[in-house]
Parts: C-alpha cells; structure tokens; sequence
C-alpha cells in the first residue's frame, strides 16, 4: 500500500464529526487514532511547510494571507509544489500539509476484488525516521482523476503526489473550504479534541437557514453512473430540494469561495463530498469553519433528495 499524507491533528478527548479526520490514523477504521503526547509536543514545536498547488498563483496573497490568520498552532511557511521536490526537509524540525492519498485492494472470502482509491490532504512529519500523520481532511475528485490517481498509488518517485498538484481535478479544492477545513483543525489542536472521519453528528443549531440562505456548490448536482463511471448527468435541483422549504442557491464553487472569503458575515454552505465509496453531506459556517451538521454514508455515490431532507428536518 503506497502512503502518501496531508492535515493535522490531536486527541485525547473526543468531539466527532464527520468529513475530517483528527488522530494518528491514514487509513481510518473504527477510531481516529491517537497520538502520543511526545509526538504532539515534536508538532508543537515545528515549523509547518504548506504546499499549495499552481491553480492558487493565481491569488496566493490572498491565499497565504487568510491562512495565516486561521492556523497559528505552528509556524507556518509556503512552498509550491515545484519547491518542495527541489528543497531538504529530513530533519524532524519540519512538518507538512500536503496533498495525497493512497490505493487500497480488499478481497472478500467469496474472492471479491474491491478497489478504493481515497485522495485528501493531511499534516504529517517524520519522528525517529517514521511519518506521522496527525489528520485528514476528504476531497472530491472527479471520476477521471480518481481513476489515475489509482493507475499512479503503485509508482515510483512520488507519482501520485506529483499528478495530484500538476494534474488532478478536485470539485472541493478552493480557498474558502481548504481555509473551514485548517480553521476547524487549528481549534482542535488547540484544545486537544479528536475528530472520527465517519462519525455523523448534528450538536449545532441550523435555525439560522430558517432565514439565510444555504449555498450549494453546483457539483453537488453531478448525478455518478457507479456501473460506467460517467459525470455528464445532473441531478433536478427542483427533485433534490423539493422538501427543502427554506433559501438555497446553487452556484459555482469559485464565486461560492470569493463569496465566503470577502464577507465579514456567515455564508452557511453545504458541503457534498464523494470519496471513493463514501459519502459526506455537510452544513458549514464559511465564516467560522464551524460544522455545523454532518452526515456519513457508506457505499452510497451520489446526493439525494433524503439527504437535503434530513438538513431541512434539522433546520426545523
């Protein structure tokens, strides 16, 4: 099985909520993982390198600037991916954020082959010549990058990473999620909280959509055929929501990020991720990064009328 890390994170009590993951585990099974006090303390004291992918040039003052102010648990320094394959960082005074994933086969008894391919992004360091990882934070690839990210797991010299920022499509990857996701992991590293990637949990109040309006990025709708793995279908807003009685507007994710970064008031959005079998629906606070809602599914591919019924229920 071929590793590849990306977010952090601490535990030693536990808060749970699904979609990111804070603990010890990569390859996250019925518990977070936990971490060591010792390993902690080596994170502590760190100095975190964050490699950003070249689509974030385009803003990456903006970039650097909003990050900064959410992620004050270590030191913090900026590299592109370019950079970081050129540079050293062997000693144990480094720790990353980075973008990857790993490739896992399962046969069943019956002689069932299963293939799952999961890509998100983890803070890690090397302690006493091991990598550690501290988090994970779920992105959604499309069908086709999820396929090569598989075809690449098994290669030499960092292939998967290196098609994952020069090549890869993530529906997800943009500022104002990559910020909720590393202000949600500062504050639980801060107070020493673990997070369980598949809990779902709902401890707070949606009463605010009674009156404000839910975004939803417009990938949400792609409607996934599981048998021939085409994206060309969209699901009927008018079908999913049509037991959502309050405001909602569907909108590209871009200027659902610009939105979300220049308010000083709260966007609430929702947050659909398909990674590999599993299924994550989210209501998030773009100002906060608070989730505020969270519900897993396991082998399911695509969103559904119950889902954005289920919010409505909470709403209510």
């Amino acid at each position: 099985m071929k590793y590849i890390l990306i977010l952090a994170s601490i535990l030693f009590y536990t808060t749970s909520i699904g979609q990111i993951n804070v603990g010890s585990k990569e390859y996250v099974t019925t518990k977070a993982g936990k971490l060591k006090a010792d390993n902690i303390h080596l994170l502590k004291k760190s100095k975190t390198i964050f490699v950003y992918r070249e689509q974030d040039e385009k803003n990456l003052d903006q970039f650097k600037s909003l990050i900064d102010k959410s992620w004050d648990y270590t030191d913090l320094e900026f590299v592109s991916f370019d950079d970081f394959k050129k540079r050293k960082f062997n000693d144990a005074h480094y720790s990353f954020f980075t973008l990857g994933g790993f490739h896992k086969v399962k046969t069943s008894s019956s002689g069932m082959v299963t293939e799952l391919t999961y890509i998100y992004m983890s803070l890690w360091m090397y302690i006493d010549g091991k990598k550690k990882t501290f988090c994970r934070i779920e992105f959604y690839p499309t069908f086709k990058t999820h396929n090569m990210a598989a075809q690449h797991a098994g290669g030499k010299d960092g292939k998967m990473m290196t098609y994952l920022y020069e090549d890869a499509v993530l529906h997800n990857w943009n500022l104002a999620y990559i910020n909720n996701a590393i202000q949600t992991v500062n504050k639980k590293l801060s107070h020493l909280e673990t997070r369980w990637l598949y809990k779902s949990s709902s401890k707070i109040s949606l009463a605010p959509l009674k009156r404000a309006t839910l975004y939803v990025p417009d990938y949400t709708l792609i409607k996934f055929n599981k048998k021939t793995g085409d994206e060309s279908l969209r699901h009927l807003k008018s079908e999913l929501f049509k037991k959502y009685p309050y405001k909602y507007k569907i909108i590209d994710p871009e200027e659902l990020s610009d939105l979300i970064v220049n308010s000083d008031e709260p966007i609430y959005y929702l947050s659909y991720i398909k990674s590999s079998t599993d299924k994550y629906v989210t209501v998030i606070n773009g100002l906060t990064g608070e989730i505020m809602y969270s519900e897993y599914s396991a082998m399911s591919y695509n969103l559904k009328t119950k889902d954005i019924t289920k919010v409505a229920g909470k709403i209510k």
